[in-house]
């Protein structure tokens, strides 16, 4: 899991965009990060569905 200096990671591999509610420095709690990573995978499983079975791997 990404620490405070790993910034603009966070959580496990998320990269901060612009304009999204995260402070520099602040440390996600395990749930947050876990919230966070499923979040992820929802949207990056669904950008690579047409890879079927695949669309896990690519995310």
């Amino acid at each position: 899991m990404h620490h405070p200096k790993d910034w603009p990671y966070v959580g496990y591999g998320h990269q901060i965009q612009p304009g999204k509610p995260y402070r520099r420095g602040v440390q996600l709690t395990e749930k947050q990060a876990d919230t966070l990573l499923r979040k992820d995978l929802r949207k990056f499983c669904a950008l690579y569905s047409k890879y079927g079975k695949d669309s896990i791997l690519l995310s």
